[in-house]
């Protein structure tokens, strides 16, 4: 996968987050792996989704407390390079499929 598509995809994911989320965990877990996709990378990529739910969860109560916005923003920011780091760690075809996922998933 080239850099281009990775930051795409990087992109598309953190911002489409913000407003729709992914199905539960253990149907985006049955998708994967019927895609092929290694157990290692699945695991990877739900345990950073749920981090980065909660933490949006948490921003967005925190927002709404204090009435600064900004919160959600910089926690999107932060994933999207976390994630983009993550997963430049990650062999092409992993990546790949994910990709595919994500692209079916949040359309």
């Amino acid at each position: 996968m080239t850099k281009q598509l990775l930051l795409f995809l990087t992109i598309i994911v953190i911002s489409t987050i913000a407003e729709k989320r992914l199905p539960d965990p253990n149907k985006v877990e049955d998708e994967l792996m019927a895609a092929g996709m290694n157990d290692k990378y699945i695991s990877k990529f739900i345990d950073f989704q749920i981090r980065h739910y909660m933490d949006m969860d948490k921003a967005e109560e925190e927002e709404k407390k204090i009435g600064k916005k900004g919160l959600q923003d910089a926690i999107l920011k932060r994933d999207a390079e976390k994630m983009k780091k993550m997963q430049l760690t990650w062999p092409e075809r992993e990546k790949d499929i994910l990709a595919e996922y994500l692209k079916k998933a949040l359309n």
